[in-house]
């Protein structure tokens, strides 16, 4: 080796250490175009979270079990004895309202279970919703339960508990159904077309998650 290779190694040395110890380059960021690229080059991820998806939200919703809803209308009027003409043009939408917060209240629930003979335990997986009219002084109840028979039961013994505080609040008027209880003949829920369509929102969001986060951990190791 000349005198010129040993200067040159002399010099080169210290730069090769110092290239060597540079940090590596920042990775440039994804976008739009690369996150389709990572959902096409990794398809089969994205299909078999869709599959996942859809399977697990039919079994969820299924192992729930059907529900059945009762409906009924019920007016807030005045009581028995009272003169129509005089009383109907005091009755509020505050007090339509009261009526639809007692009809979908928990503890009138309670006692209406207790009036139709329905144990508690039984009577708790049963929801009501009392929904006012925009004009008018009716009120839309809807009772939600597993078994139609005993939604109706609940719903009617509802209206009969809730007329008797009403009438304590408000002495001279009263709640009386005008339509129902109804009894379903078919189930209201769950619905088969929500269920896929709530799978194929999971399974897809999961499957572009799954997928763009194995292209990424491919460029970090590239």
């Amino acid at each position: 080796m000349n005198a010129d290779d040993g200067l040159f190694a002399e010099h080169s040395t210290p730069t090769a250490r110092t290239i060597s110890r540079l940090p590596p380059a920042p990775q440039q960021a994804m976008g739009w175009t690369d996150y389709l690229a990572a959902a096409w080059r990794n398809w089969w991820i994205v299909l078999l979270a869709l599959v996942v998806g859809i399977v697990g939200a039919v079994a969820a919703t299924s192992a729930g079990g059907k529900s059945y809803t009762s409906e009924t209308l019920v007016a807030v009027a005045p009581a028995p004895g009272l003169p129509l003409t005089a009383t109907m043009s005091e009755i509020k939408p505050e007090k339509v309202a009261t009526a639809a917060e007692l009809l979908a209240g928990d503890q009138m629930m309670e006692r209406a279970g207790q009036s139709a003979g329905v144990d508690k335990s039984d009577a708790d997986r049963y929801t009501a919703t009392g929904t006012p009219s925009l004009r008018g002084s009716t009120v839309d109840v809807v009772v939600t339960g597993p078994d139609a028979d005993t939604a109706s039961k609940l719903s009617g013994a509802l209206v009969t508990i809730v007329g008797q505080e009403y009438a304590k609040l408000y002495p001279g008027y009263t709640i009386n159904a005008v339509d129902g209880p109804t009894a379903a003949s078919a189930p209201s829920g769950p619905s088969r077309t929500v269920e896929i369509a709530v799978g194929v929102v999971v399974g897809l969001g999961l499957g572009l998650l799954l997928a763009v986060a194995r292209e990424s951990a491919r460029r970090t190791r590239a």
